[in-house]
């Protein structure tokens, strides 16, 4: 995989892009971070999750997501970087540490790498869940993740009915019109907050066309 950075552009100038071997097989999912410094990718096998400096290309952490080849949907760092997400067509979402400041955060080892047969840094996902409401006839779900300003845990409304973020939390949006609304805490435990789902989206042909009286 090769990309180069668009602020060293210049008009006259060539860039020679970057290269990095991320993964034997072809790249299927990317992301970066916040501040571009991180790369995340996952390749059409989507068992393994790797991080790279953006600048030395050195990686900086490898995710193990499963032993069976799935598809990608969406790698998803959080806003502040600490966390990554992985949706994929299993219709499960996978969260990883990225950054290990608190160390209630690290993240599963297995078998495997007790006993040396698999690399230490291919951690496996702190927290795992199932989209409740998704149906066979996903084939796209896009993560979100809502900035969280407080410590104590849960969503509440406030005075105007509008949702209080009081922990870490992500939404999952898929195209069959599933959403799901979880709330997770450091020591791994989630909540469902919400779960909805949405038959029928109106065009704004149709929306013009009602009468509202």
């Amino acid at each position: 995989m090769k990309y180069i950075n668009l602020r060293d552009v210049a008009k006259h100038a060539t860039l020679t892009p970057t290269l990095i071997n991320a993964h034997q097989s072809d790249v299927a999912q990317l992301a970066l971070n916040s501040t571009a410094t991180l790369l995340a990718t996952g390749s059409n096998k989507g068992t393994v999750i790797r991080i790279f400096d953006t600048k030395t290309t050195e990686l900086m952490r490898e995710f193990r997501r499963g032993a069976d080849p799935v598809t990608l949907h969406c790698v998803r760092f959080s806003p502040c970087s600490a966390f990554l997400a992985v949706a994929s067509d299993k219709d499960t979402v996978h969260i990883f540490a990225v950054k290990n400041n608190d160390p209630t955060w690290t993240n599963k080892k297995t078998l495997w790498q007790q006993v040396g047969l698999l690399s230490e840094d291919a951690d496996r996902a702190r927290i795992q869940f199932k989209l409740s409401k998704a149906t066979q006839n996903v084939t796209l779900t896009e993560l979100a993740f809502l900035k969280n300003s407080n410590e104590s845990n849960g969503i509440e409304l406030n005075a105007k009915n509008r949702f209080v973020l009081r922990s870490h939390a992500i939404a999952a949006i898929c195209d069959d019109g599933s959403y799901n609304l979880f709330t997770f805490s450091s020591d791994g435990t989630f909540d469902l907050v919400r779960d909805e789902f949405y038959l029928d989206w109106g065009d704004d042909e149709h929306f013009f066309e009602q009468c509202f009286e």
